[in-house]
């Protein structure tokens, strides 16, 4: 799975949030008709493109802007204690997408002078 690079500058550096934009970036893209939606987003997903760039184009109003109208409707008509449930949600999905997505600590370099049995392993001093 791609690493979600080109999001990390706009999430300062949080690695879950950048990979669930990235990931839903995708979906979006995925659920659209419009061409010219999906090329913009894709450029975007690459890294070739910056979201910030883009999210004012219409492409992105004409498919965004119903999105977000129903979703804001549908939340207005949750009770405190469902949304409270939902950010929970969120916030739990957002700590393990960042595990998942957590740089590998990498393996210390292969180091004869770390020889584990006094000294390096090339000398003459055997």
């Amino acid at each position: 799975m791609t690493e979600p690079e080109p999001f990390l500058h706009m999430t300062r550096g949080d690695r879950g949030v950048a990979q669930h934009l990235r990931d839903s970036l995708k979906v979006l893209m995925q659920r659209t008709d419009d061409p010219e939606f999906k090329r913009l987003v894709s450029r975007v997903v690459d890294g070739g493109e910056s979201l910030r760039d883009v999210y004012d184009t219409a492409a992105f109003t004409r498919v965004l802007g119903p999105l977000v109208g129903s979703f804001v409707e549908q939340l207005r008509g949750l009770d405190d204690e469902t949304v409270r449930l939902l950010q929970q949600q969120g916030e739990a999905h957002l700590r393990d997408v960042g595990r998942q997505h957590r740089p590998q600590p990498q393996p210390p370099a292969d180091d004869d002078d770390n020889y584990p049995y006094g000294g390096p392993i090339l000398t003459s001093a055997w």
